[in-house]
């Protein structure tokens, strides 16, 4: 390593903008010495906070390298730091690294990990986030990496929709009308249907629509 490399390595180390000391190759690319060294205060605010273990600002710069916010976007950092805060018992990590293993996103894994996305979304779900429930629910329905049980679904879906989240508030509504884990009951179908179109959900008014044989209100 030349002494510039030492220089830039020491200063990346203490500003916590290295998050993988040991490949020395990646600062032998000028591109990424660049991209790494020439952050926003507020990036480098965000990665002290990171490093020093505060869930909070590892969920934030999570979502930087996700999107590509103030620093090369990269799923694998972004995963790597939600799975940091997730560790810490921080719901919404928990969903994040769930999706990750579920949908593929910076991980190393070739297909879908089920059990590891189940995992993180139950530890969520158990907290509270109706984001984690919903997509419980979802798995049971689908039977995603596991078997179908429809009981299991509308629990889940039941407990995201009663705080308010519409996409559960459909699958509810779905369920109740089909009778699926559920007895049929149009009541509780059109009640579920009624509370997602209010929040704007265009599906579940068109459902509304249908089972009240007209269009366009909510009457």
């Amino acid at each position: 390593m030349t002494m510039l490399k030492n220089i830039l390595h020491t200063l990346a180390i203490l500003l916590g903008l290295r998050s993988e000391p040991e490949d020395e190759a990646q600062w032998d690319d000028p591109e990424y010495v660049r991209d790494h060294l020439n952050l926003s205060e507020e990036v480098k605010y965000c990665l002290w906070g990171a490093h020093a273990g505060h869930a909070e600002a590892q969920v934030k710069i999570a979502r930087m390298y996700y999107t590509g916010d103030g620093v090369p976007a990269s799923d694998e950092e972004a995963t790597k730091w939600w799975r940091k805060a997730a560790d810490q018992g921080h719901a919404g990590a928990q969903y994040e690294l769930g999706r990750a293993y579920h949908d593929r996103i910076g991980v190393p894994q070739k297909q879908e990990d089920y059990a590891e996305a189940f995992k993180w979304w139950r530890k969520a779900g158990d907290q509270g986030l109706a984001e984690a429930q919903f997509a419980l629910g979802v798995m049971y329905a689908y039977g995603d990496g596991m078997p179908k049980d429809n009981a299991e679904a509308v629990k889940w879906c039941r407990r995201a929709a009663e705080q308010g989240y519409p996409q559960a508030q459909v699958k509810l509504g779905v369920m109740y009308e089909y009778g699926l884990g559920v007895p049929k009951d149009m009541d509780e179908a059109r009640k579920w249907y009624r509370k997602a179109a209010e929040q704007g959900h265009a599906e579940a008014q068109k459902a509304f629509d249908r089972m009240q044989g007209s269009l366009g209100c909510l009457s």
